[in-house]
């Protein structure tokens, strides 16, 4: 929930300083219920730019797999050729 507050915080201090504070927050935590609390308080500290909650972390945060750097490596490759003609940034 932490990265979750700290992209929410980064975002929202963007919107204001680039669109008047306009975005779109969509809650991302699905139908985990052990979740979804601490999701909602993550989104709605960091819009609000409130000093960084004590998170309880629903699930222990596994260790950096072996080899995800290649893999998404790999996807983002793979999403530029599939989506490169239709968006220009990933040209």
């Amino acid at each position: 929930m932490k990265g979750l507050f700290d992209i929410i915080k980064t975002v929202s201090r963007v919107a204001r300083e680039v669109c008047e504070g306009r975005f779109v927050l969509i809650c991302s935590s699905g139908y985990d219920l052990q979740v979804l609390p601490w999701d909602w308080l993550a989104l709605i500290s960091g819009v609000l730019d409130l000093e960084d909650p004590e998170f309880s972390e629903p699930y222990r945060i596994p260790e950096e797999p072996l080899g995800i750097e290649e893999k998404v490596e790999r996807v983002v490759a793979e999403v530029k050729v599939t989506y490169g003609n239709y968006w220009k940034s990933l040209r």
